[in-house]
């Protein structure tokens, strides 16, 4: 009498992860996310406040040039280009940024003129910041993108009468200003030279 087959077991080890590799893998996945979240969503508010920064630099040069079409006064400061921005309001409350760093803490309404942008930003800038009659000659703007005192993340924008943009790294040698817009014209350092690393024309 042929005797059956008894079964056979199935001694190979069953599929899956042990606690052990999966607390493993967490934590691999945690640091490689320490290390790549905060310049993601660094990198996304530099592109936020570059790409806000170059509007302003639009409204200014545009505003500009309606102005210049319809006064023909050499005598300009930054308060004569207001009507021709689009902003959401004065605004009078607010502690900026400065290129100046701590050496300077702007206070709207108090001793600069401020105005709140639809992008979140404050655009804003002092009375004495006036164009002069000896070239080149230019208005001063700042651009504090997100509208608060956090640091010292302003750029600033000089409008020529010549009609060109520049920011503090790009600006014109010998640029000056009067005060209140009359002469005769002093010549900077009108702030640092540079421009926030957040901030690029490309």
């Amino acid at each position: 009498m042929k005797k059956d087959n008894p079964v056979k077991c199935d001694k190979r080890k069953p599929y899956g992860f042990t606690l052990a590799e999966l607390l493993i893998a967490l934590l691999i996945l945690g640091v490689i996310a320490t290390f790549t979240i905060p310049k993601v969503l660094q990198s996304q508010q530099s592109s936020h406040w570059n790409s806000s920064a170059k509007e302003v630099a639009g409204m200014l040069s545009e505003g500009y040039q309606v102005l210049r079409s319809q006064n023909s006064n050499p005598y300009l400061q930054a308060l004569d280009l207001t009507p021709y921005f689009n902003y959401v309001s004065a605004n009078i409350t607010t502690t900026v940024d400065s290129e100046f760093g701590s050496g300077m803490v702007p206070v709207c309404g108090t001793n600069v003129n401020c105005l709140k942008l639809h992008n979140g930003g404050v655009l804003w800038y002092e009375d004495t910041s006036g164009m002069c009659d000896t070239p080149p000659t230019a208005v001063r703007y700042h651009f504090d993108p997100d509208g608060v005192r956090t640091g010292d993340e302003v750029i600033s924008f000089y409008v020529y009468s010549t009609g060109a943009l520049k920011t503090a790294a790009t600006r014109l040698n010998g640029t000056q200003m009067g005060v209140n817009g009359t002469a005769p014209c002093t010549a900077g350092p009108w702030g640092p030279l540079g421009d926030p690393p957040w901030f690029s024309w490309n």
